[in-house]
Protein backbone atom coordinates (compact mmCIF):
# COMPACT_ATOMS: atom_id res chain seq x y z
CA UNK A 1 0.00 0.00 0.00
CA UNK A 2 1.36 3.15 -0.57
CA UNK A 3 2.46 5.19 2.15
CA UNK A 4 1.17 8.65 3.01
CA UNK A 5 3.51 11.55 3.58
CA UNK A 6 2.59 11.92 7.07
CA UNK A 7 3.57 8.13 7.05
CA UNK A 8 7.06 9.13 5.29
CA UNK A 9 7.54 11.97 7.65
CA UNK A 10 6.61 9.87 11.01
CA UNK A 11 9.12 7.41 9.46
CA UNK A 12 11.93 9.84 9.72
CA UNK A 13 10.95 11.74 12.72
CA UNK A 14 11.18 8.53 14.70
CA UNK A 15 14.65 7.50 13.16
CA UNK A 16 16.03 11.10 13.08
CA UNK A 17 14.74 13.08 15.70
CA UNK A 18 15.19 15.93 13.55
CA UNK A 19 15.40 19.40 14.48
CA UNK A 20 13.57 20.65 11.27
CA UNK A 21 11.95 18.34 8.47
CA UNK A 22 10.49 19.32 5.52
CA UNK A 23 9.03 16.12 3.21
CA UNK A 24 8.27 17.75 -0.16
CA UNK A 25 6.13 15.65 -2.71
CA UNK A 26 7.49 17.05 -6.38
CA UNK A 27 5.91 13.44 -8.25
CA UNK A 28 3.29 15.95 -10.59
CA UNK A 29 6.68 17.60 -11.30
CA UNK A 30 7.71 14.48 -12.53
CA UNK A 31 4.62 12.69 -14.41
CA UNK A 32 6.10 10.40 -17.03
CA UNK A 33 9.34 10.50 -16.17
CA UNK A 34 11.52 7.35 -17.58
CA UNK A 35 11.19 4.31 -15.18
CA UNK A 36 8.08 5.95 -13.26
CA UNK A 37 5.63 4.00 -12.15
CA UNK A 38 1.92 4.71 -11.42
CA UNK A 39 1.95 5.46 -7.00
CA UNK A 40 5.50 6.33 -6.79
CA UNK A 41 6.90 9.71 -5.07
CA UNK A 42 9.62 11.81 -6.30
CA UNK A 43 10.49 13.69 -2.50
CA UNK A 44 12.68 16.04 -1.52
CA UNK A 45 13.72 15.64 2.29
CA UNK A 46 15.11 18.66 4.16
CA UNK A 47 16.29 18.11 7.18
CA UNK A 48 18.30 18.90 10.39
CA UNK A 49 19.32 16.61 13.09
CA UNK A 50 21.70 16.14 15.70
CA UNK A 51 22.02 12.79 14.72
CA UNK A 52 23.50 13.79 11.26
CA UNK A 53 25.90 16.14 12.61
CA UNK A 54 29.56 15.11 11.52
CA UNK A 55 28.76 12.43 9.38
CA UNK A 56 30.14 12.00 6.00
CA UNK A 57 27.34 12.59 3.68
CA UNK A 58 27.12 8.75 2.43
CA UNK A 59 26.37 7.48 6.15
CA UNK A 60 23.69 10.36 6.58
CA UNK A 61 22.08 9.27 3.27
CA UNK A 62 22.35 6.01 4.71
CA UNK A 63 20.84 6.71 7.54
CA UNK A 64 17.28 8.24 5.89
CA UNK A 65 17.92 5.46 3.76
CA UNK A 66 17.15 3.31 6.36
CA UNK A 67 14.23 4.83 7.87
CA UNK A 68 12.57 4.63 4.43
CA UNK A 69 13.62 1.41 3.56
CA UNK A 70 10.16 -0.36 3.54
CA UNK A 71 8.94 2.10 0.48
CA UNK A 72 12.07 2.48 -1.39
CA UNK A 73 11.97 -0.03 -3.60
CA UNK A 74 8.59 0.19 -4.00
CA UNK A 75 6.68 3.75 -3.51
CA UNK A 76 9.75 6.09 -3.66
CA UNK A 77 10.88 6.50 -7.17
CA UNK A 78 13.53 9.54 -6.47
CA UNK A 79 14.48 10.91 -3.35
CA UNK A 80 16.42 14.33 -2.96
CA UNK A 81 18.26 15.00 0.26
CA UNK A 82 19.45 18.11 1.72
CA UNK A 83 21.26 18.05 5.06
CA UNK A 84 21.14 21.71 6.37
CA UNK A 85 22.92 22.37 9.77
Amino acid sequence: MRPTLEQINEALVTALSPSHLEVIDQSAQHHGHAGMQPGQYHLVVSVTADCLTGLPLVQAHRLIYAALTQWMNTHIHALKIDILP
